[in-house]
């Protein structure tokens, strides 16, 4: 389970409430920063309560339940599949219980828990995943209780295979096209069904363009596109230009020319990439 917000700053421990509030930062969000879904799941419940506020409760797969509370927003409805780290509000101070300060009081509870009182402490649950930042004294007070995501407990998949046309994502297996991603992104597989991998809510890839292995990412760096040639030397044919910040994988190289395709000769100069790091899909 990913953290609900991105600046990760725990006001108050798992206390009475058995919940963990948590406060805000100016450079992520401020005092209605974005709330996020700790996990794929469907909304159980949104509703106003006295001392809550504006409350969602979101259902998930593992038999758990998940509260955010004192919310200023609502962006979800009751029914809605929700994806890991999708918005599903915003930090607020609605209800009495709020005391007037902005923050989220979080909670994980048992499905048949239809309360605010959470049955399980959520930093035996919660993960820190890339792009989140973690305040110094929630690490001071807290760090060994902190758990961190790790690409290395195989638990991603990645894009390979491809070139800088991206991997197409479908809304059903050889579905409508409604998306792509770039090499190297690292997905989470939720289900198979025969050649194809579900990697969010109606969102299927071809499984053959998934790997275990981590490749490495390069991006363009040019911001006049790179060509991309035929074989490796200026002489090639020009057979495409990739725009600025174009994320490619290397499968072969020449000198200083490296191949983007495995199963194409599609060539371009190394000069002009850098190797990137590629977030996570959600």
């Amino acid at each position: 389970m990913r953290y609900p917000l991105n600046y990760i700053k725990i006001t108050q421990y798992f206390h009475t409430g058995k919940c963990l509030d948590f406060g805000w930062n100016n450079s992520y969000g401020g005092r209605t920063a974005p709330v996020f879904a700790v996990a794929e799941g469907v909304v159980y419940k949104t509703r106003y309560d006295s001392v809550g506020g504006n409350q969602i409760f979101i259902n998930h797969f593992n038999g758990m339940r998940s509260g955010y509370s004192h919310l200023s927003k609502i962006l979800v409805k009751v029914g809605d599949r929700v994806e890991i780290g999708q918005q599903i509000g915003n930090i607020g101070n609605t209800g009495t219980g709020a005391n007037k300060k902005h923050h989220l009081h979080f909670s994980l509870l048992k499905q048949d828990n239809d309360l605010d009182y959470g049955d399980y402490n959520p930093l035996n649950y919660l993960e820190v995943y890339p792009g989140q930042f973690i305040n110094e004294d929630t690490v001071k007070k807290y760090g060994s209780q902190i758990r961190y995501y790790s690409q290395d407990d195989n638990k991603y998949h990645y894009v390979y295979n491809v070139d800088d046309r991206g991997l197409n994502v479908r809304n059903a297996p050889n579905g409508i096209v409604i998306g792509n991603i770039c090499f190297g992104t690292p997905v989470l597989v939720y289900e198979n069904n025969g050649n194809w991998s579900r990697i969010g809510i109606n969102k299927w890839v071809y499984s053959s363009y998934l790997t275990r292995s981590e490749p490495k990412s390069y991006m363009v760096n040019s911001k006049n596109g790179l060509n991309v040639r035929n074989k490796p030397s200026m002489s090639g044919t020009i057979l495409r230009t990739m725009t600025y910040e174009t994320v490619v994988g290397v499968f072969a190289t020449s000198g200083t020319w490296v191949k983007i395709n495995p199963n194409a000769n599609y060539w371009c100069s190394k000069n002009y990439l850098t190797e990137v790091y590629v977030p996570p899909y959600n």
